[in-house]
């Protein structure tokens, strides 16, 4: 899995220290099952509209996202046993409890440091798109 750090365009705060990016099938499916997600940590998960909580021992805050990181929808204190969705969702980010706090729908989201790609593609910077996460 790609690691990086993500960030809260609008406020500058960094939500997570450590992100990975889960691209294939089975890394998503298994995402956090079975193991409390750290402080400072996020699994960021593309393609994704939905996710589950089935198998988790904690709540967790999901930030769905559109294709250039603006977040469509955020999710706070998703229990364990239970799905969320949003319709039109490229990505979708999970943190631990509170770690979203702040962010609301129409915010940005951007992966920053070591070898991390931006959501938004912009001109000239040699940015991706949030579907090209995952490549190298």
């Amino acid at each position: 899995m790609n690691e990086c750090a993500l960030r809260h365009r609008e406020s500058g705060r960094v939500l997570a220290a450590r992100c990975l990016v889960a691209c294939t099938f089975w890394a998503r499916l298994r995402g956090w099952i079975g193991r409390r997600p750290a402080d400072g940590e996020a699994l960021w998960l593309v393609p994704c509209a939905s996710v589950h909580t089935v198998g988790m021992r904690a709540r967790i805050d999901v930030l769905f996202c559109a294709r250039d990181g603006e977040v469509i929808k955020a999710v706070r204190r998703l229990r364990p046993c239970r799905f969320a969705r949003a319709r039109g969702a490229a990505g979708a980010c999970e943190l631990p409890s509170g770690a979203a706090a702040g962010v609301v729908a129409g915010d940005h989201l951007d992966r920053v440091g070591a070898g991390a790609r931006s959501l938004e593609e912009t001109s000239g910077a040699g940015q991706r798109r949030l579907s090209s996460l995952c490549e190298q």
